[in-house]
């Protein structure tokens, strides 16, 4: 995530910070937004931060590349600086790269017409870039810029309104979509990407009206948890907001399980810590069917499971949001309308690539092929079987494998 205004970046829930003098802004506001970002875990660097001979603007640069969502400030002397422009054509760039990029305009203080029109105070600071000569290439880059985010949807701050109120807000807006932590883990992705894709064509997520549960299912061992967490990665950015929630049986304890578990997915949904014990199904529901949001929920055991959190009832009003649940019990789904995937065991060849990557590491070049595809034999294509055992024999000598 990027927030601009030629003072504050953010980058995927990290934030890359620099000073600039910007008296209309004002230092307050900024260094007020900062800390309200970082009460929400953004991790903050700034110019001081960046070690010393490194280029500013690559790094700049980079956090542009690497950023998900673009907060733009337009304030009432935006115009006046060469650099803010310089920084909005970046971005613009990085838009055009990648398709799943977001930009939210901020307005502070400034007529939403006088930046979508380039009139009022846009236009006449404008006029000084063109006396200073800039090229008339650069000057309709800008332009195009400026007139491109200005038409999109934004926050407002208007004079006389609460400052601190708006940064809540501003806060809240980015804690909603903010790229969540990846959860795909696997060192070794072996057989991973055909799955995977399976799943992601059964969830048709080019149906933008369409509202879809897919249920994976699969023995212990077989990858299901690899396996939705890759989806999960891969997809979530074209949710409003989302979830993933793994090993739920392990929190399916104590008398107040079902709240905590409310509350969880609550959390994860909306980036509000504010929900103790009035978290509900209700609330949960309300969420899914009024965004377009991504639920994952990991080894379900029980229908009470998903029953608590609104899912086998829930219409989702075609709002285009994605449920899926992976399980090893079909009775668990007893009350779910979803589309099915059966998990896929791994293949002979799968399989010896998964154990020899995990056993030999980069040392392949004295691997026994008869030894392992003994092992591979035994394993039965289970790939948790295949890791467990690879690590085993990756921590004894060679010369003791043949005695386990």
């Amino acid at each position: 995530m990027v927030v601009v205004n030629g003072d504050l970046s953010v980058v995927r829930g990290d934030m890359f910070y620099e000073t600039t003098e910007n008296k209309d802004t004002g230092n307050k506001f900024v260094s007020h937004l900062k800390a309200a970002l970082e009460s929400k875990c953004f991790n903050i660097s700034d110019h001081t931060t960046h070690p010393i001979g490194q280029d500013v603007c690559s790094a700049q640069l980079k956090a542009i590349e690497e950023s998900h969502t673009y907060l733009v400030v337009f304030s009432p002397k935006y115009a006046l600086s060469v650099e803010f422009f310089e920084k909005l054509v970046l971005i613009m760039d990085s838009v055009s790269k990648f398709n799943d990029r977001k930009v939210i305009p901020v307005f502070l203080n400034v007529d939403l017409s006088d930046v979508r029109k380039l009139q009022g105070c846009f236009e006449e600071d404008f006029r000084k870039h063109e006396v200073a000569n800039v090229d008339s290439q650069t000057l309709n880059k800008w332009i195009q810029a400026v007139k491109y985010v200005g038409g999109l949807s934004g926050l407002f701050l208007k004079k006389g309104d609460d400052e601190s109120d708006f940064i809540k807000k501003i806060v809240q807006h980015l804690m909603k979509i903010k790229i969540p932590e990846e959860q795909f883990d696997a060192k070794y992705p072996v057989g991973i990407e055909p799955q995977k894709q399976a799943i992601i064509s059964k969830l048709r997520l080019g149906d933008k009206e369409f509202s879809n549960t897919v249920a994976v299912l699969g023995i212990s061992g077989s990858g299901k948890t690899t396996i939705v967490k890759a989806v999960y990665d891969t997809i979530v950015a074209d949710f409003d907001c989302s979830c993933f929630i793994e090993n739920i049986p392990y929190k399916n304890s104590g008398r107040k399980w079902k709240v905590k578990l409310q509350r969880e997915v609550l959390r994860s949904l909306t980036g509000d810590d504010s929900f103790h014990n009035n978290a509900s199904t209700a609330k949960i529901k309300r969420v899914v069917e009024n965004n377009k949001a991504l639920v994952v929920l990991d080894g379900v055991e029980k229908p009470d499971e998903l029953e608590v959190l609104g899912i086998p009832s829930a219409s989702l009003s075609c709002s285009g949001s994605r449920v899926v649940v992976a399980t090893g019990n079909k009775e668990s789904l007893r009350d779910l309308s979803y589309t099915r995937h059966d998990m896929e065991l791994l293949n002979k060849e799968d399989s010896f690539t998964l154990f020899v990557a995990h056993a030999y590491g980069e040392d392949v070049d004295d691997v026994d092929e008869e030894f392992v595809y003994e092992i591979v034999d035994h394993a039965g294509g289970l790939p948790l079987v295949l890791v467990v055992w690879g690590k085993h024999f990756k921590a004894h000598e060679k010369e003791q494998w043949q005695t386990y």
